[in-house]
């Protein structure tokens, strides 16, 4: 469970993974990758004015990166966006860029 303001371990369920799939895009933009697929080792959940999901993830060619994925509240229509991201595994609770 998320806490308000703190990172909180989410554990890797179907929707962090599917999230991360969906903002392949953004991810590959932010890293300058090629990456057709990456898959999220580790996750964090932090509650602000909507959610930043942080994960540790590896890219279908073996590169790994940590990246967050920062979801709007529902009642703006906005689409999730790429906030962050670092190549290699960081501690996610302290990306900053």
């Amino acid at each position: 469970m998320a806490c308000c303001g703190g990172h909180s371990a989410s554990g890797v369920t179907q929707e962090v993974q599917d999230l991360f799939t969906a903002n392949i895009a953004g991810i590959n933009a932010k890293l300058g990758k090629h990456w057709t697929s990456v898959h999220v080792e580790q996750a964090w959940s932090q509650v602000v004015a909507g959610h930043n999901y942080t994960a540790q993830i590896t890219g279908n060619d073996g590169g790994k990166a940590t990246v967050r994925i920062y979801v709007p509240l529902p009642h703006t229509g906005l689409p999730p966006s790429v906030s962050a991201g670092v190549e290699g595994h960081v501690d996610g609770t302290n990306l900053t860029h």
